[in-house]
């Protein structure tokens, strides 16, 4: 078969969930999750007529096969035929038009060719090994499975304590005792490694795949993940990202070195965050301190009320990075823990996941202290809702993070900022398989995706002007549906501190209601190019149309076309609406074209 649904197979898929009592319905919180989903993902209202169950899709996936193959019997008893059918464009798919409309500037993704190397940790590192898991959480891992608190306290002898169950506030924390991140900008170990490879740009994981995430919609054409094996309840609810995680992504690139010349390319996570939208930010910097220090150690080397007794020894332990090349770029991982499996470590990623409710009303977090994990299947109160939107949202992030950093899988801590209600262990096998279908087609999609970045950092910095030390640029990467490519934004910054300065100091949060407030208050014109990339996917020889998703199998051969066109100036009205959409600092949506919207109508792979 050329063409077909991936299904997670039940070896691979099942997990083992321990027996929960059934909780009293809180309509409540369950009505303000209705609401909150209503108004952050309201393109999704409405469609419920789109939802089809796997027979449907895999229906669909039968014409696919049946096309192609017609195609290809087509080639092989016709091809004066085929040629002339090809350059008038006139086959028909689903009533969508099949033309090899392909710009003759377009040029072939060698992501086959792509050069990866898992790189030696440099000498000067000062860290050795990443934190080992404590607190009975590495039998989470060696049993691969999700586990409640109160069993993984048992396994660690810690019945009688709190420490999972009541978790510490942010002002009860003493962050001097916890390293500070350092971006890539500023990172002198990650320059000379880049130095010494020849690589022309150094990012971190978090920066490098909120990136990706876009470049991987463009090429698997806005393919959905896979949802099998969930509980009937969700096959009403959405079944593709959400608009959160398919907003626009910004970052800043800036001149590090002139020669040989090396741009470093900064997260940027914008400036209209209120204080109650940093919560889990800073939660998940200590939570996992809490995943690699005893009771006794994290309280006191962590605990500001400890901090006068504390010993000198009790200083914030380095950082462990691994660094992977991949062509001309250079990317570092922090690996948050690992644990001894014999002669081999494995590098195990940590998440903490704030529960559904406050995750969609942040503002309102504290309303939400009630909604608790009870059960493992259901809507609501369950594990089994937060794996749901982690398929939705996080899922392919972590899938791109474990690959960079080498990791076996991701350890994740469900709580809602009181207590903790359980541990979850993933594999990275586990997360490829939902997001891609398959390992291989998981390694197509991180190979294409690094490569098409690759293509574009090329392409931009060279037509702006990127080659004296200090310049910057801010560019945001959306991956747009309706137009079948990706739009590109760059805006020049002569001075980024001063730049960042004026966006953050000059305004209190309480005077923002929205991204172009803080333009016109700080008298910023904004100088902005567009760029604008297509993507050409051909499938065993056969171009695919841009309205149909992806799909590939272990002996399939799938091979990209790109093309890259500057667009010329925005206007500031333009920009402002791309930038709303990428700050997201209103709850509902403005329709506007880089609102995330994906229409199903147009997407077979809506269930995919």
């Amino acid at each position: 078969m050329l063409i077909a649904l991936n299904l997670l197979s039940r070896r691979g898929g099942s997990r083992l969930y321990p027996v929960f009592a059934q909780p009293q319905w809180r309509s409540r919180a369950s009505k303000s999750e209705r609401a909150s989903e209503s108004a952050s993902d309201s393109d999704d209202a409405g469609e419920s007529e789109n939802r089809r169950g796997v027979e449907e899709l895999t229906r669909r996936s039968e014409i696919v096969n049946q096309y192609v193959r017609g195609i290809l019997e087509k080639r092989r008893t016709d091809a004066g035929a085929r040629k002339c059918d090809f350059q008038r464009g006139n086959y028909k798919f689903l009533n969508y038009e099949y033309a090899n409309n392909r710009s003759r500037k377009a040029k072939p993704l060698n992501y086959k060719n792509l050069t990866i190397d898992v790189m030696e940790s440099p000498p000067s590192m000062e860290a050795k090994n990443p934190p080992r898991l404590v607190n009975g959480l590495e039998e989470v891992v060696k049993r691969r499975c999700l586990m409640p608190t109160n069993a993984v306290c048992s396994m660690a002898g810690m019945e009688n304590s709190n420490f999972f169950y009541k978790l510490p506030t942010p002002e009860e924390i003493d962050y001097d005792s916890i390293g500070d991140y350092i971006p890539p900008s500023r990172d002198t170990l990650l320059r000379s490694l880049a130095q010494r490879n020849a690589c022309k740009y150094i990012m971190s994981t978090s920066t490098i795949t909120s990136l990706m995430v876009h470049a991987d919609y463009l090429l698997t054409m806005f393919r959905s993940p896979l949802f099998q094996l969930l509980s009937h309840e969700y096959t009403e609810e959405p079944l593709r990202y959400m608009i959160s995680a398919r907003k626009p992504n910004l970052a800043y690139a800036t001149v590090v070195c002139e020669n040989p010349r090396i741009i470093a390319i900064d997260s940027e996570s914008g400036f209209s965050e209120g204080p109650s939208s940093l919560i889990l930010l800073k939660m998940g910097k200590y939570l996992e301190s809490m995943m690699t220090h005893s009771e006794h150690d994290f309280n006191r080397k962590f605990l500001m009320k400890n901090k006068a007794s504390r010993l000198p020894t009790d200083k914030p332990l380095p950082e462990f990075y691994s660094f992977l090349r991949a062509g001309n770029m250079m990317l570092r991982s922090q690996i948050d823990s690992g644990m001894q499996d014999g002669k081999i470590l494995r590098k195990i990623e940590i998440k903490t996941r704030g529960v559904t409710p406050q995750r969609y009303d942040i503002d309102h977090y504290m309303k939400y202290y009630d909604y608790k994990l009870t059960k493992t299947l259901g809507l609501f109160e369950s594990f089994e809702r937060e794996y749901y939107d982690l398929i939705r949202g996080g899922f392919i992030k972590y899938v791109h993070q474990m690959t960079i950093g080498d990791m076996d899988g991701v350890i994740i801590a469900y709580h809602n900022t009181q207590e903790i209600f359980g541990f979850e262990y993933l594999s990275k096998w586990h997360l490829e398989k939902r997001i891609y279908g398959s390992q291989e087609f998981a390694s197509v999609c991180f190979r294409s995706s690094l490569t098409l970045l690759q293509q574009i950092f090329d392409y931009i910095f060279d037509h702006e002007g990127m080659d004296q030390l200090g310049q910057t640029l801010k560019i945001g990467l959306y991956a747009s549906n309706s137009q079948k490519g990706m739009v590109v934004m760059a805006e020049r910054i002569d001075n980024v501190n001063a730049y960042k300065k004026r966006l953050t100091e000059d305004m209190s949060y309480t005077e923002l209601n929205d991204v172009i407030d803080q333009y016109e208050k700080t008298k910023l014109q904004p100088q902005v190019n567009k760029y604008f990339v297509n993507v050409y996917p051909r499938l065993n020889g056969v171009v695919l149309p841009s309205t149909v998703g992806v799909f590939h199998e272990p002996r399939d051969n799938l091979e990209y076309d790109y093309e890259i066109n500057k667009l010329g100036k925005v206007d500031v009205a333009s920009y402002m609406l791309f930038l709303h959409e990428a700050y997201k600092s209103e709850y509902k949506n403005i329709e506007n074209e880089y609102s995330g919207t994906w229409s199903s109508k147009t997407n077979l792979s809506t269930h995919a």
